[in-house]
Formats: structure tokens, sequence, C-alpha cells
């Protein structure tokens, strides 16, 4: 997600019983979504609630030689997330949002 790029949530955190979990899958920048090297990433309704529209650091990693660790930052929102263009670079932009599941 980057800068220009918004989720508008379909239910707002506030209406969650406990938060959010960002779902991630990695990217490739050649060939596209994959459907491997899922990351999850929790924010508890009381933070989103206390922080609302602040930053936001979701770490995320996959298997390799060496493995791969990027930092995705994004800004949250009890009604959406948005992203920031640090997110466009390596290896940020291995990572890709794929789903926000609230719980």
């Amino acid at each position: 997600m980057q800068a220009s790029q918004t989720v508008n949530l379909l239910e707002k955190i506030s209406d969650q019983k406990t938060g959010i979990i960002l779902v991630w899958s990695r990217y490739d920048p050649g060939e596209g979504i994959r459907e491997y090297g899922w990351n999850y990433t929790h924010i508890p309704k009381s933070d989103a609630l206390l922080h609302e529209g602040t930053g936001c650091v979701c770490l995320m990693s996959t298997t390799g030689n060496p493995p791969t660790i990027a930092a995705k930052y994004v800004y949250v929102s009890d009604d959406k997330i948005t992203g920031h263009d640090q997110n466009k670079e390596s290896p940020q932009n291995l990572y890709v949002l794929r789903r926000v599941v609230g719980y």
C-alpha cells in the first residue's frame, strides 16, 4: 500500500469485538500476487481507537537464505487503512495486503 492507496473498511474497527487482522502475502513485482509467504498483523481495537489515524509498523518475513524481512508502514483509522510511499521500496514491495479480517 502506497500513500495514494486506501482501504475503506466495510465495518469499523470500533464495531469489532477485539480488533482486526491485516493479512499479507508475498508479491513479485514481475509476476504479481503470490499464494505463499502469508503474514498477519494484529491491530487491537483499543489501540486503533486510542491512536486514531497514526502510523503502524507491520513487520513481516519469509523463509529463505537469507530470510526476507520487511516493515510495511500504514495509517490505521477506525474506518480505513492508508499506505505510505516507503512501502513501494524493496523489500517492503515484496508483500501485499490481501484481506482485513474483523474479529
